[in-house]
């Protein structure tokens, strides 16, 4: 009995940080994801090179997971001290970038900034499968990732009109951010977590073996991989479509954050809990196939359109597969992977999505140069149906291993 109330215990209090930490998180993310490259056309004039390291650069954070993992197996400290000072030097990086002067070195310390952001979230799956039972994940998490969405929701429209009325104050909305990180590093703090188990004289990348050895997990990450890379894709294409003078859309930066920021984080909030219930009751596949019917109707339809309304009301529908995304995304490995080796299957996972949302913006700018946007989307979409062909290809499997 007091075992058990340990783990409930354990439970509230990593419920009730991991919510804090979530708070501070979305503001974080939404400074990264949106004001960041706002910053960097607006008042720096990025080159499309430029550009498109600032929208990769977390998913290098991503790609760099299984040398930061293995740096906090062997710092001796728990996942949660580490993510702590990650996030102090994350807040230090972002100040540092209001005294640069000049593009590159305005871009610097924002993507080193953007890649330890990243570094705490596959150390979050070990915690999630030590402190809160199975038949909990989703729904515990659903909350948090309802948290995240509304604070970014909360802050972002207010910021991106003094950056409307003025883009010198630039500065200001980057200490917001900051500040914003400093919040999180203390949230981590006190979230119950333990030290990594020992790797047993492994090197950093052995664990990609697990692709192989775990044949449904290999198949199952390409499969999720081509549908996160035609999301990549799309995503940076969304605010150049909105903002550069040649789609004539004319988007001012508040109406670019509505659609970019704002509707889409409030129907992550709202279709969270939804999404968590689903996760927990319902086969992964249906889910999967589910999401990214989703998304192929968004690509489709956002760029064939120069309507105001619709592209709001499109951004409805992106919030809502959004919700879905970081719920699967941050979970599905629970129902796959073995509890004690969830760190190690996470570090695969991650950096490997991180590679291809490295590689991603990049193929969208350069099939700028030779493709319309609408084609691009039509490209985008091709690439998910495949990942939901595949999805439908391995349910057998999955069902089979109670997925």
């Amino acid at each position: 009995m007091s075992e058990d109330l340990s783990k409930t215990a354990v439970a509230k209090k990593t419920f009730f940080f991991d919510n804090l930490r979530c708070f501070f998180a979305g503001i974080v993310e939404a400074g990264f994801k949106n004001f960041a490259f706002v910053i960097a056309i607006r008042v720096f004039h990025a080159s499309s090179h430029m550009k498109s390291f600032t929208v990769s650069a977390m998913s290098m954070g991503f790609f760099v997971t299984p040398i930061f993992r293995a740096l906090a197996v062997r710092s001796k400290m728990t996942t949660m001290q580490i993510s702590a000072i990650y996030m102090l030097i994350v807040a230090s990086l972002i100040v540092s970038a209001t005294f640069m002067t000049s593009c590159t070195y305005y871009i610097i310390p924002m993507l080193c900034a953007m890649i330890l952001f990243r570094q705490p979230i596959p150390l979050m799956e070990d915690v999630y499968g030590q402190n809160y039972p199975a038949n909990e994940r989703g729904r515990r998490l659903s909350t948090a990732l309802m948290i995240l969405p509304l604070s970014a929701l909360l802050l972002s429209p207010a910021l991106g009109k003094i950056l409307d009325i003025n883009l010198k104050t630039y500065k200001l909305v980057l200490l917001v951010i900051a500040m914003a990180a400093v919040g999180e590093s203390i949230s981590f703090r006190n979230i119950p977590a333990r030290v990594l188990p020992e790797q047993n004289g492994k090197s950093i990348f052995s664990n990609f073996d697990l692709v192989f050895t775990d044949k449904l997990f290999g198949k199952m990450l390409f499969c999720l991989i081509l549908a996160g890379m035609a999301n990549r894709i799309i995503i940076p294409l969304r605010v150049e479509y909105l903002v550069n003078p040649k789609y004539d859309i004319k988007a001012t930066v508040f109406f670019e954050t509505l659609v970019c920021l704002t509707i889409p984080y409030a129907f992550r909030v709202l279709s969270s809990r939804v999404w968590g219930k689903i996760f927990d009751k319902t086969k992964l596949t249906t889910t999967l196939v589910v999401l990214n019917c989703m998304l192929i109707f968004n690509f489709l339809v956002f760029f064939h359109t120069s309507s105001n309304a619709i592209i709001s009301l499109v951004s409805v529908l992106t919030g809502i597969a959004f919700g879905g995304k970081e719920i699967i995304w941050s979970l599905w490995l629970t129902k796959l992977a073995p509890i004690d080796k969830l760190s190690a299957y996470a570090g695969v996972s991650f950096a490997i999505s991180g590679l291809c949302g490295i590689i991603s913006p990049h193929i969208g700018y350069f099939l700028l140069k030779y493709l319309s946007i609408q084609e691009i989307s039509t490209l985008a979409s091709l690439l998910t149906l495949l990942s939901t062909i595949g999805f439908l290809l391995l349910s057998r499997q999955l069902h089979q291993a109670k997925c």
